[in-house]
C-alpha cells in the first residue's frame, strides 16, 4: 500500500482520448462516403426519369387550347390584312 500511482496517469488519458477521435473520424469518414454514394446513385436515377407534371389528358387539353387561340389569331390578322387592303385601293 506504500506505492500509490494513479491509474490513469494525464498521458495514458490524452492517448486514449486520441485514439477515441481517430476512431470517431474515421467512423464520420465513412458514414460521409456512404451517404454521398447514396446520393450519387439516387441522383443517376433522379436525372434518368423526367418528372411528369401533367397527364395526357392534360396536355392534349392544353394543346388543343393553343391551337384554338393561334386559329383565332390568324382570322383576326387576315381579316385586318383584308380591310387595310380594301382601305388602299379603294381610297
Amino acid at each position: 500500500m506504500g506505492n500509490k500511482e494513479p491509474l490513469l496517469t494525464r498521458s495514458k488519458i490524452r492517448e486514449l482520448q486520441k485514439e477515441e477521435e481517430s476512431r470517431v473520424r474515421k467512423l464520420q469518414q465513412e458514414f460521409e462516403e456512404k451517404e454521398a454514394e447514396i446520393a450519387k446513385k439516387f441522383k443517376k436515377e433522379k436525372n434518368k426519369e423526367p418528372k411528369i407534371t401533367m397527364s395526357r389528358s392534360e396536355y392534349a387539353n392544353q394543346v388543343r387550347e393553343r391551337s384554338h387561340f393561334l386559329t383565332k389569331a390568324i382570322l383576326v390578322v387576315g381579316l385586318m390584312l383584308l380591310v387595310v387592303f380594301l382601305a388602299v385601293f379603294f381610297l
